[in-house]
């Protein structure tokens, strides 16, 4: 799989608990039946997730990114803090508007 983005990142949970993680989001292909896939990662907050399927690449890409952006604002919902290093190691608060339309 050829990664197209990803984030490090740190998911601190409504308990305090801090769990190192990354986001990422793989190229989209076409399956042999015809419907395009997406895969996605997310760890340190779900083990596996499905290849996001859809009716062309450009769909697939967008709701992938759309599925990392649900589950990052239940995660908050829930308590949950997403963390992202600066260049000089330093933690922010993953702001979703910024990183997601």
């Amino acid at each position: 799989m050829t990664k197209v983005a990803d984030l490090s990142v740190i998911f601190i949970k409504e308990n305090g608990a801090r769990k190192d993680g990354s986001i990422c989001v793989y190229a989209p292909y076409k399956g042999e039946d015809g419907v395009w896939r997406c895969p996605v990662s997310m760890e340190g907050i779900h083990s596996s997730l499905p290849d996001i399927q859809a009716a062309d690449s450009l769909q697939s890409l967008t709701l992938a990114v759309a599925l990392i952006k649900r589950i990052i604002l239940k995660f908050q919902e829930k308590g949950g803090v997403v963390n992202i290093l600066d260049n000089e190691g330093q933690e922010h608060i993953l702001e979703s508007a910024s990183y997601f339309f």
